[in-house]
């Protein structure tokens, strides 16, 4: 996707807006971001897992300046295996919807925003261009060029094709070889785990899934019963085949409802 150079500067305010530099009582622990216009933030749970342990205070730093020091960890919707931590703050703002990625965006371009050099003093928020290297397997995340350094953990990674925020940057290569390669977490499992995160277009292809897949699963079930109860009608039931209808009855309610059922026996018989 090639955008002109206004296109390409909202977006880098957009997500700079979007953007905020975690701290603790101890320090600068790294980056989160806005996923909501009331406040929730996401960022790397190692960022902020030594405020559980040592009940450390969390502040939360905008791109603004303004400064944050009541801040809720929302452990309920954190996903601590998959090192996502959500925050909650008292404060309305600019973010950006999250997606999905899948193998096709392999290679195309993303931009990631954080504080990889925040350590050291003065040095301000970063922005850094890269590819989608890979998709890992055997965990949910993706390999990225876009991430820079270790304070840059829970950062945003953000799929140009697609306009949505795709990952949050965990970890960095430390060797010679991948020194600016590293590795961000995808939603799917946050998406499962808090559905109303999903934005309402993601949720409502997600239905039309779900609606597909039933119907694929039925139709292969209400074909054979309906041909069944047809060769039944013609044959005629027996004393002993009085059970049968109450057995398909049976089937059917543990595997259709019965307007699925009916809406399939309209279908067949028109």
């Amino acid at each position: 996707m090639t955008q002109s150079p206004t296109e390409t500067n909202t977006i880098r305010i957009t997500l700079e807006k979007a953007t905020v530099k975690i701290s603790t009582t101890s320090g600068f622990k790294g980056t989160g971001f806005f996923i909501t216009p009331d406040g929730y933030i996401l960022t790397a749970w190692h960022c902020i897992s030594e405020s559980i342990v040592l009940s450390t205070t969390i502040t939360v730093e905008t791109a603004e300046g303004k400064i944050f020091e009541t801040v809720q960890i929302d452990q309920e919707k954190s996903l601590q295996n998959q090192d996502i931590a959500v925050l909650k703050i008292e404060h309305s703002t600019t973010c950006v919807p999250l997606g999905l990625i899948t193998e096709s965006h392999k290679g195309q371009d993303v931009i990631a925003i954080g504080y990889p050099a925040a350590y050291i003093e003065g040095r301000g928020i970063g922005i850094y261009n890269g590819i989608i290297n890979q998709l890992l397997t055997n965990i949910e995340a993706f390999e990225t060029t876009a991430i820079e350094g270790q304070g840059q953990s829970g950062g945003l990674i953000y799929h140009i094709a697609t306009q949505r925020l795709i990952g949050l940057a965990t970890d960095i290569y430390n060797n010679e070889v991948t020194k600016t390669t590293g590795l961000a977490v995808r939603f799917n499992t946050l998406f499962e785990h808090w559905p109303e995160i999903r934005p309402l277009s993601e949720r409502l292809t997600h239905l039309i899934q779900e609606v597909s897949d039933k119907r694929n699963e039925i139709h292969p079930i209400w074909k054979k019963v309906t041909a069944y109860l047809k060769q039944l009608k013609k044959l005629g039931i027996t004393e002993k085949d009085e059970d049968i209808p109450l057995d398909i009855t049976d089937f059917i309610a543990d595997n259709i409802t019965p307007q699925e059922f009916i809406d399939s026996w309209q279908q067949e018989n028109q």
